[in-house]
């Protein structure tokens, strides 16, 4: 395992999983109430996703967990007006960093991707997700207003799947004028943001962070998505080994040396201006915070701009 581990030598731009969601629950867990952020379970696999039917319009509380050692990442949108779930999902699809020639992962044109992440971005929000697998699971928060959300996995959708989960937002709740989950947070979180500099996308927040607590994520990226992953550190790693590491990526290479220790998890993307909550329940110590979604302008991972940064937990 490298920089990013094995997930991240295949993604290293859109965050990457893999499997859908169908699967039915209980008939008491077909239903969730969201308006008081009770919450919702959603499990990921290679074979299906499991999660209710329907919720209350709201703050909903995502629970995400997987059965696989291998990593899912777990994605909720909606097509803008006018637009179909396939149309959606197949510009979903463009934006994927590599393809499939034969079996044999190829990488995509970076102006190819660049472009097909501007498109997407004009036909398609999105709400947040979560990267999980049997190690990690995940807890996060968005507010939902009435309306058809899609749940993907998304490597299926990135390597040609067009399968999905619908989940209705049904009622109604305040703040739903158009402007739900929009950039906010509340007092007693903690804030990290996705920033534009001249230099390239950057993440913005405390070098500490509670190992138990909220981060507040906001998307302040003027365009396409961003999403806040986590992976730790290895024992004895310096922030100088970290650069060191980062500037190979940079050049578009893998570090030959190891620094760090299992799987990333963490928020899945989050179109431009949003706010979601990452609920962490994690083990203490240092962290590499980094965001990997494609940049609509040179079709590079925005890890390998910069948007990265390396924090503490505890």
């Amino acid at each position: 395992m490298t920089l990013l581990s094995t997930w991240a030598k295949a993604c290293l731009g859109a965050a990457c999983a893999s499997a859908l969601l169908v699967g039915p629950l209980p008939r008491e867990q077909q239903t969730a109430r969201a308006a008081d952020r009770e919450t919702v379970p959603v499990g990921i696999d290679a074979e299906e996703i499991r999660a209710p039917r329907s919720v209350q319009a709201g703050k909903v509380l995502f629970a995400v967990r997987s059965k696989d050692g291998r990593p899912h990442m777990l994605e909720v949108f909606q097509p803008r007006d006018g637009v179909s779930v396939r149309e959606a999902l197949e510009g979903v699809q463009n934006t994927a960093l590599l393809r499939r020639v034969k079996g044999i992962p190829v990488a995509n044109p970076p102006n190819q991707v660049a472009q097909a992440v501007r498109e997407t971005d004009q036909i398609t929000e999105f709400f947040g997700g979560a990267l999980v697998d049997r190690h990690h699971s995940v807890r996060w928060s968005a507010t939902l207003c009435p309306g058809t959300y899609y749940l993907i996995d998304l490597e299926q959708i990135l390597f040609g799947e067009k399968r999905w989960r619908e989940l209705e937002v049904t009622g109604s709740a305040e703040g739903c004028d158009g402007r739900e989950g929009r950039a906010s947070g509340d007092r007693g979180e903690t804030s990290v943001e996705l920033v534009a500099t001249d230099d390239g996308p950057r993440i913005r927040t405390r070098t500490k962070l509670p190992a138990q607590g909220v981060l507040s994520f906001t998307n302040r990226l003027p365009e396409g998505g961003g999403e806040l992953l986590l992976q730790r550190l290895r024992r004895g790693v310096t922030p100088e080994d970290v650069s060191d590491a980062m500037a190979v990526v940079l050049r578009g290479e893998l570090p030959t040396e190891t620094i760090v220790d299992g799987q990333p998890f963490g928020l899945g993307g989050l179109s431009a201006h949003r706010n979601v909550k990452l609920h962490l329940d994690s083990r203490p110590g240092r962290y590499l915070l980094f965001s990997a979604v494609p940049d609509p302008r040179t079709g590079l991972p925005q890890t390998r701009l910069g948007a990265w940064r390396v924090v503490t937990l505890g």
